[in-house]
């Protein structure tokens, strides 16, 4: 009975925010590096002390947040890492038996709101994007979204590049996204360790 709560918590424990004490480099190996949170809603996420997004909205923002119902500052992205000025890498993970597809839309609608409800300070406009599960049909994603291609190597499929919509005077924003599945993920990391293992054992037998 794996789900997407035990999976979150073997990569980066829920409301947790000490990347190196993570195991992201699952995704990629500079990840346990960078700055981040997990499991934290919008408005209480903050970088170098200072929170990420506006405390005092214009009318007009203000009207966003919180039209049809939500309050959009309450959201929580499973996983943000801040690894450079004006960057933001958001990765989403999914129940196993729930089908990727019908999600992709997720992490472009987190992005939009960094892009355009956080302190102009950060300046974040570069965005990556992982969308994590286990029942991917590479078929049916492009389905979805034509926009996805085949990767070369391994079995996930990757869009590089989705425009972010900027708003209220904000410039439009750029989004990478890679939809993988946790099987990859292991086998990504088993691929690793084997080549890190051959060259120690080349390294003895000189």
């Amino acid at each position: 009975n794996i789900d997407e709560k035990l999976l979150h918590n073997l990569i980066f424990q829920q409301s947790s925010k000490n990347p190196d004490q993570s195991d992201l480099w699952l995704v990629n190996e500079d990840y346990i590096y960078f700055k981040g949170t997990s499991e934290k809603k919008l408005f209480d996420i903050s970088l170098n002390n200072e929170k990420i997004l506006k405390e005092n909205l214009t009318p007009e923002e203000e009207r966003f947040r919180l039209s049809l119902g939500e309050d959009r500052f309450q959201k929580k992205p499973d996983i943000l890492l801040f690894p450079d000025e004006q960057k933001c890498i958001i990765i989403e993970f999914k129940n196993p038996d729930k089908n990727v597809s019908e999600h992709l839309n997720q992490i472009n609608h987190y992005a939009t709101l960094i892009l355009n409800l956080s302190k102009p300070e950060f300046k974040f406009n570069a965005f990556y994007g992982y969308l994590i599960g286990e029942k991917v049909d590479p078929n049916d994603v492009r389905a979805y979204d034509a926009e996805f291609k085949h990767a070369y190597h391994f079995d996930y499929l990757f869009r590089s590049n989705k425009t972010i919509a900027g708003m209220f005077g904000q410039a439009d924003g750029s989004l990478y996204t890679e939809v993988i599945k946790y099987s990859t993920l292991l086998k990504r990391a088993k691929k690793r360790n084997d080549i890190f293992i051959q060259k120690i054992m080349n390294n003895n037998t000189i």
